[in-house]
């Protein structure tokens, strides 16, 4: 087995440490490095050198674990259609999210009127998330958006969906929890969730015949007009505090639209064109 050498020359030392002749010396200076200048050209301890090394190593790890990261799993999590019975635990999460606490009996009576109407997004058996999309006249939809206060929606303004009936439709209450606890990359990945189920909604109506116009929205919050702006509405004109948007299905080119039209045009085809 050969043995390590006692000492190696200078240009060697720099090349084991990644020094410069005066970051190398800097180590000598301070007898870290022990120097054998008896001899011709000078050496320097190679067992001083690799302790130096290693001791440099472990500081640069500590030094790129500190900036990276640590990456957490994301939690998995599903959208339920929301029924009658889930409104008692869904209002303190909506209360959590808004600020402010639905009528439960109320609320309860417009998913009995339509069950089609709201959805909740579940983590690891807990809600984290919900949306609801109300199908309702225009009138009533433009008279919300035109008042500060949010007049009640009420079970006989939530309308049935008929194929081949135009409706339009009335985004709200569309958000997840925004506790500090959690992560931003979680908050995110709920939100994706709740966006993208939102989408097959609105695609699987095309799918059952159900004809929609326009489709409205409102929001109060930074976080709510953030995830209306990634399910492509457009923000208008509004007259309150609040921010009032917009989905017209007839003129938009976003890819659910389109989808949307797609699905309500081959079931047509399948019901002969009616």
């Amino acid at each position: 087995m050969d043995k390590k050498p006692v000492g190696v020359p200078l240009q060697e030392g720099m090349e084991l440490l990644g020094l410069d002749k005066s970051g190398f010396y800097y180590y000598v200076n301070k007898k870290k490095i022990k120097s054998y200048t008896d001899q011709s050209p000078a050496l320097y301890d190679y067992q001083d050198i690799m302790v130096i090394r290693e001791q440099r190593l472990q500081r640069l790890q500590r030094q790129k674990a500190k900036k990276m990261p640590i990456e957490i799993p994301l939690k998995t999590s599903r959208v339920y259609r929301v029924l009658p019975e889930d409104m008692v635990d869904l209002a303190p999460v909506i209360e959590q999210i808004f600020d402010t606490r639905p009528d439960i009996e109320r609320w309860s009576s417009w998913i009995r009127k339509n069950p089609d109407v709201g959805y909740m997004v579940k983590s690891e058996g807990k809600i984290v998330g919900c949306g609801f999309i109300l199908p309702l006249t225009e009138e009533k939809i433009l008279d919300i958006l035109s008042k500060e206060i949010t007049p009640p929606t009420l079970a006989d303004d939530i309308l049935e969906y008929k194929p081949e009936v135009p409706v339009y439709l009335y985004a709200r209450t569309i958000g997840v929890l925004q506790n500090e606890a959690i992560s931003i990359r979680q908050r995110r990945h709920w939100a994706s969730v709740l966006v993208r189920h939102i989408a097959d909604v609105v695609i699987d109506l095309g799918a059952r015949g159900i004809v929609i116009e326009k489709i409205y929205g409102r929001s109060d919050s930074e976080e709510g007009a953030h995830l209306m702006a990634g399910m492509g509405f457009t923000q208008i004109r509004t007259v309150t505090s609040h921010k009032n948007f917009l989905i017209d299905v007839k003129s938009s080119g976003l890819e659910m639209v389109l989808r949307y039209e797609q699905a309500l045009n081959e079931w047509r085809h399948r019901h002969g064109g009616e």
